[in-house]
């Protein structure tokens, strides 16, 4: 179509020289509003990949809000439910053959509850260290359910049976002492849990 047009001209202008000239300043013009289209049309491509750039960064950013608000909850919840100087301090500061009830009402709840779903946090880092709360929890629950029994006259406590102690002493520490090495693994990640969360979540937890 361009050619068709200059091809035009020239039979028009003829050879004169002032055809030759016409020719060459429509030539020129053309060229150059055919330049500044082209480059408007870059520009606006350009500004419209800007502008859905900043869209998808904001809702990144509210997105990430709004896991950073969710996760916080969820985290108070578990510390209300949980809380250090609770069940935790008591099972902390546990020793010998008895232990109190609750601290098997705390494990039950733990391990069977917080490992729904809905209890998930979105930070991969804080579901970690949660999955792995839970697995120290179920081993240290699984051990006291297989060595302890209610205490006679005594709902609230359960015990390693005396007699096992006065049969099998040797046995009967190492029983013990696999209890309680379970007990402090679990406080460890119950530790590094609560650290691990406060962390990632900062400020938002503070609120």
């Amino acid at each position: 179509m361009k050619d068709f047009f200059y091809n035009s001209l020239s039979c028009i202008a003829g050879s004169s020289v002032a055809g030759v000239l016409l020719f060459f300043i429509i030539k020129q013009w053309l060229g150059t509003e055919i330049e500044q289209r082209t480059k408007h049309g870059y520009d606006r491509a350009l500004e419209e990949f800007k502008n859905n750039l900043i869209l998808e960064q904001n809702e990144l950013i509210n997105k990430r809000d709004r896991e950073i608000h969710a996760d916080s909850k969820l985290l108070s919840k578990f510390l209300d439910e949980f809380p250090p100087r609770g069940t935790i301090q008591v099972i902390r500061m546990a020793s010998g053959r008895i232990f109190y009830a609750s601290i098997f009402e705390l494990l039950d709840q733990l391990t069977n509850v917080w490992k729904l779903p809905d209890h998930s946090f979105f930070d991969a880092d804080i579901n970690r260290a949660l999955d792995s709360l839970l697995t120290y929890a179920q081993t240290f629950a699984n051990e006291l359910s297989a060595n302890t029994f209610p205490k006679n006259g005594r709902p609230d406590l359960y015990e390693i049976p005396l007699e096992r102690k006065n049969e099998d002493y040797e046995n009967y520490q190492q029983v013990l002492n696999m209890i309680y090495a379970y007990r402090d693994q679990f406080i460890e990640a119950y530790v590094e849990f609560v650290k691990i969360a406060r962390s990632k979540l900062g400020f938002a937890f503070q609120d």
